[in-house]
């Protein structure tokens, strides 16, 4: 939903569904895949600073992810079922602010950046709940991420006179966790490098888009201490779209 509160200025306003799947085993524990739906908001502003000019600011609202199901404990030589219960786990998407600028260098070609900041502070642990009949167990998971911040350059060109457009970009994020003794096997955080390039064709009434992607989500060295024993494990990311 949007109005436009003058011929410079418009304000947007939104609702989000979220809907997310969690599949997560290990030698001696078993967890059935749960899927959660989450709702949050998103509001923002734009700003026509002049004809070549645009600014917008944007803010997209926290998102928390509750699991349930069943649980096996597995012993590890023969796979032998030693033990059935219940788990629980939250799963938090932080909540984003983004400024963003576009400056139209000509008929043809416009340059785009964006600053984001990811509140991730605010997911410090991850409290699993484990019930096999005994009563009900809290195991948390060290997380202590800090907040991110996300730069983001990108430009469009339409090709001769044409319907396609050429377009490209390139974005920075920090990492949310620089202590190795914090980094956990199941979510392995750490800086992030994204390069898209892509095309797009122009219709009567719709718009066609094609592009790639390619992500790289950094290295991370895990260095977990328990019982007097350190679990060391590198772990790097790329993906592509």
């Amino acid at each position: 939903m949007s109005y436009r509160i003058d011929e410079r200025a418009a304000i947007a306003f939104g609702l989000q569904l979220d809907y997310a799947l969690i599949n997560a085993n290990t030698s001696a524990i078993e967890l059935d895949t749960s899927d959660s739906f989450a709702a949050g908001f998103n509001v923002g502003m734009m700003f026509d600073v002049t004809e070549s000019v645009n600014l917008g600011i944007s803010y997209r609202s926290q998102l928390e992810h509750n699991f349930d199901g069943d649980t096996r404990l597995i012993l590890d030589e023969d796979k032998m079922v030693i033990g059935t219960g219940k788990y629980g786990a939250p799963l938090i998407t932080p909540a984003i602010l983004d400024i963003s600028a576009s400056y139209k260098v000509s008929a043809k070609t416009t340059v785009f950046t964006s600053v984001q900041w990811h509140d991730w502070s605010k997911w410090d642990k991850t409290i699993v709940e484990l019930d096999y009949g005994r009563g009900e167990r809290n195991y948390p998971i060290n997380r202590e991420f800090e907040d991110v911040w996300h730069f983001g350059f990108g430009g469009e060109h339409q090709l001769g006179n044409s319907s396609w457009t050429l377009k490209a970009g390139y974005s920075y994020e920090t990492s949310p966790l620089d202590d190795k003794a914090n980094q956990s096997p199941d979510l392995p955080v750490g800086e992030q490098h994204r390069y898209s390039i892509g095309l797009s064709k122009q219709f009567q009434d719709s718009t066609l888009d094609l592009y790639y992607e390619y992500a790289d989500f950094g290295e991370m060295e895990i260095a977990q201490e328990a019982d007097s024993k350190t679990l060391t494990a590198p772990s790097s990311a790329k993906f592509t779209s």
